[in-house]
């Protein structure tokens, strides 16, 4: 027996229906990702997400840092595909320095409600830092797909290389994607707008402008970003890809046969071939993001939608910071680079004094007994000899063929 204030079931069904209020798919989404917004996992989650972010930013400058290094130094900027490379490690650095305040320092007031931040700091970068990052990450795919036709000439067109893939083409390619990634995403200083916290900004300094414009959202953010970062540049990518793995796979028969250049192209194009996979895993989850936030966009706008965005810039800083996986595995040239420039860092945190010197014989005498001189960019097979002075050590210029830098 049912008291007079309480309502049956088909009571309320009644009442739903008199106030023509029913139920979208999109309001009973929306409904059931707020409910668990006070779960304690949510906020633990979202700590620990934060922590991996942080944790592989750090990984990805330091790798980053070498690579640019490595590839700009005069032994390796001889070949176009590593000006190509160097630029791509200068935007993945670029990603991985600005992901820290972007992606963990707004996160902060709501991990640590503790910890005051000034509202305009955060309001700096999302509306000035966070565009930025966004024309770092697509400066990013463009070199890769500029790589990837770069290894498609090398391994199935090797006559063409000379007259495609020289360095001033490289440079201009580095310099063209600067630009027009510049000038696509320069409309993303509008997204936001600095204004003083109140409560209808949810008390933080900025306030959506053109992203609270629907057309805007769905011509540039869904249409015209997922068409030109991730459709445009996936189909290049498996295309190009599927190509130079099938003229590789004809050659293993005949490797023995190879010229030791052609062995270097293959192994090359292996390794772009791993970092194409890599990003096709971590702009996947992205392009499935994109396409909810224009169906149900009510998630993003809760803690739920938050950590899916968490988990997608984590993608996007592992895609930066995993290309130094594959270059050390797959470059001999590369390791030994890497090699000296770490033994030359360790060298000169134990001893200021090192004479350092890259690619060119050092002929200087060292005065003072247990200092070394240590040279960068020879082979280890290069000659050896000793100056006339007894503590002074140098290594003779090696002739590096072309084909033979990675």
């Amino acid at each position: 027996m049912m008291s007079m204030n309480e309502t049956s079931p088909d009571d309320s069904i009644i009442n739903v229906l008199d106030d023509n209020t029913l139920p979208t798919t999109e309001s009973l989404i929306a409904e059931s990702v707020k409910s668990m917004e006070d779960a304690a996992w949510v906020h633990t989650g979202k700590i620990v997400l934060s922590i991996i972010c942080f944790v592989m930013c750090i990984i990805g400058v330091i790798t980053n840092t070498f690579s640019i290094i490595i590839y700009t130094s005069a032994n390796f900027r001889k070949r176009s595909i590593n000006i190509l490379l160097a630029g791509m490690s200068a935007s993945d650095l670029i990603v991985c320095l600005l992901a820290v305040p972007v992606f963990i320092g707004t996160e902060i007031p709501t991990l640590f409600p503790k910890i005051e931040v000034p509202p305009k700091i955060l309001a700096y970068c999302i509306v000035y830092l966070y565009p930025i990052t966004i024309m770092a990450g697509c400066m990013s795919v463009w070199m890769l797909v500029s790589i990837t036709v770069d290894r498609y000439l090398a391994v199935c067109h090797p006559f063409m290389v000379r007259v495609y893939c020289t360095i001033n083409r490289a440079k201009i390619t580095v310099a063209f994607i600067t630009i027009v990634t510049v000038a696509f995403n320069f409309v993303r200083f509008w997204e936001f707008d600095i204004t003083e916290p109140s409560d209808e900004t949810g008390g933080f300094a900025f306030k959506k402008l053109l992203r609270a414009d629907p057309i805007f959202m769905l011509v540039y953010q869904n249409i015209a970003y997922i068409i030109s970062q991730y459709l445009i540049p996936l189909f290049v990518l498996c295309l190009l890809n599927l190509e130079v793995a099938k003229t590789i796979l004809k050659a293993t028969e005949q490797r023995r046969e190879l010229v030791t250049s052609v062995k270097t192209e293959h192994q090359t194009a292996k390794m772009m071939i791993f970092v194409v996979i890599v990003f096709i895993f971590c702009y996947t989850f992205g392009i499935f993001l994109n396409l909810l936030e224009h169906l149900y966009r009510e998630i993003f706008e809760t803690t739920i939608g938050y950590m899916l965005n968490d988990i997608n810039n984590i993608l996007v800083v592992f895609n930066s910071s995993s290309n130094f996986i594959f270059y050390v595995k797959y470059s001999t040239r590369y390791r030994a680079k890497l090699r000296e420039l770490i033994g030359y860092c360790f060298l000169c945190s134990t001893n200021p004094k090192t004479i350092y010197s890259e690619g060119k014989s050092i002929g200087k005498t060292i005065n003072n007994v247990g200092y070394s001189a240590v040279s960068q960019g020879n082979l280890v097979t290069s000659p050896k000899y000793y100056g006339k002075h007894k503590n002074t050590k140098t290594t003779e210029d090696s002739l590096l063929d072309e084909h033979n830098n990675i």
